[in-house]
């Protein structure tokens, strides 16, 4: 249902009905599997010189992931299906859920990394 590619590694991040996978694009293996609530959507990103993925589902979740440890860092709920993520320039992400979108500042969560 979503993928994005990693600009640093050769890997993919997909999304479908059951959870978010990242794969390695080389040996086409599966390096981890994330949690979620089917992902609809997904986009990826580096915050502090780290690899991380934001996964929109349809029970209304986005997740933001870092994908060196595999762990979900936050959650946004929103009261419909996300159906599409992205990243500015400036690392806020905007998502699209029912007929609305929203824009989530990501500052905090790199606050909190460094």
């Amino acid at each position: 249902m979503a993928v994005a590619l990693l600009w640093d590694r050769p890997h993919a991040v997909t999304g479908s009905y059951r959870s978010g996978r990242v794969w390695d694009l080389t040996t086409g293996t599966l390096v981890r599997e994330l949690a979620g609530g089917g992902v609809t959507a997904v986009a990826v990103t580096l915050l502090e010189d780290r690899p991380h993925a934001v996964t929109g589902d349809r029970d209304g979740a986005v997740r933001v992931w870092d994908l060196t440890t595999g762990t979900c860092l936050t959650t946004f709920h929103f009261p419909d299906a996300v159906r599409a993520v992205t990243l500015t320039a400036d690392g806020t992400v905007v998502a699209g859920f029912g007929h609305e979108v929203a824009a989530l500042s990501l500052e905090p969560l790199v606050r909190r990394l460094r």
